[in-house]
């Protein structure tokens, strides 16, 4: 079995494709079956420094530019917005020891807009 198959496994979380960070705070022993970097002897030696750069990476992202607000008449800075992207763009079509996205798919595009 390998890791997007047992992270969203429905025995073990509810609603599985459902972005929920809090599941972790609300059932802490959800962490000891998460296994994106595996477990044991054979656990990933760069786990920290994966979450790590994850972590300045989105923080990086997200403190240059804010998200697209349709409704406002004005943007306040430059923004991200999606562009031609859907669930099944993102949705694991099939399993290459990491996900495969469907056929024709070009993942998640964003546009950058300047206000």
């Amino acid at each position: 079995m390998t890791a997007p198959l047992l992270n969203r496994h429905p025995d073990w979380y509810e609603d599985a494709d459902k972005f929920h960070p809090g599941r972790y705070l609300d059932d802490p022993k959800l962490l000891l079956r998460h296994l994106t970097f595996s477990k044991g002897g054979r656990q990933c030696l760069g786990i920290n420094l994966a979450y790590q750069e994850l972590q300045m990476f989105t923080a990086g992202i997200f403190r240059k530019y804010k998200a697209f607000d349709k409704s406002a008449e004005r943007q306040d800075g430059p923004t991200l917005e999606l562009y031609d992207t859907t669930i099944e763009d993102i949705r694991l079509h099939a399993d290459y020891v990491s996900p495969g996205l469907r056929p024709g798919s070009c993942g998640v595009r964003v546009k950058v807009r300047h206000s």
